[in-house]
């Protein structure tokens, strides 16, 4: 199948320390990548280098066929890039429908106007109605943030990544304290979004990761040490000796 995004040889130092080694990583359009690994393994910096949030010391990164590697963050957003983060980044006195509507607005090329009212941002209002359903938030969407339980902004800020229409899909834990309701909830609306939407996942709750998961790299020490199918990486004694430590 056709990449969607490819990185090769990337590394990333923090002083002296090595966190990211020569890691190379194929995506295709539609897959659904899942990253192992234990804590320190290098698994969010390797998705703020794919993302933007950090600049590689070494490697390239291409999207769609474009190299990427030294744009910001906010232009492989709008080239497709789309992002969740360990630590929610909302505008918590906002209401969820104003949340994705400012995210809406900063993939089109007018951005947010804070003189033009949102009721005439037709187009946005459109896409942000969709980003909500598809998270199951469109009965909230007047709802001040702040007032939202954890679990709906987890799904909100799925929302966020959606309303700017991604080709890839980058998920930072997002099942992170999460109840068993909550994380079965955020599972569906991801189990549910468009299959051809690429999805790469960080995740430690085993049980939903596998259900998500179509193929799976494993990482130790900033390097990908197993790689493959899905039963390929659980059956490999490597990934038993790296995530579980014997």
């Amino acid at each position: 199948m056709t990449a969607v995004l490819e990185a090769k040889g990337l590394e990333k130092r923090f002083g002296s320390s090595v966190i990211v080694s020569g890691v190379s990583l194929r995506v295709a359009e539609g897959e659904r990548r899942l990253i192992l690994g234990p804590n320190g393994a290098g698994k969010t910096t390797l998705l703020n280098l794919l993302s933007g949030d950090l600049a590689p010391d070494a490697g390239d990164i291409w999207f769609v066929g474009r190299r990427i590697e030294r744009l910001s963050a906010a232009r492989r957003a709008r080239l497709g890039v789309g992002r969740t983060f360990q630590v929610l980044t909302l505008f918590e006195r906002n209401t969820v429908v104003e949340n994705v509507l400012i995210a809406a607005l900063g993939a089109h090329a007018r951005r947010w106007d804070p003189f033009t009212p949102f009721r005439k941002m037709a187009q946005a209002e459109r896409e942000t109605a969709e980003a909500l359903r598809k998270v199951d938030l469109l009965p909230l969407a007047d709802k001040r943030v702040a007032d939202c339980a954890y679990g709906q902004k987890r799904r909100l800020e799925m929302a966020l990544a959606l309303v700017q229409s991604p080709k890839l899909l980058l998920l930072d834990e997002p099942f992170a304290g999460l109840s068993s309701n909550e994380r079965s909830q955020l599972l569906d609306v991801i189990l549910s979004l468009p299959a051809e939407i690429a999805i790469v996942m960080i995740e430690h709750d085993m049980d939903v990761a596998l259900k998500f998961a179509g193929s799976i790299s494993v990482m130790q020490a900033g390097r990908i040490v197993v790689e493959g199918s899905k039963s390929e990486v659980i059956a490999d004694p490597r990934t038993r000796e790296v995530y579980l430590g014997h």
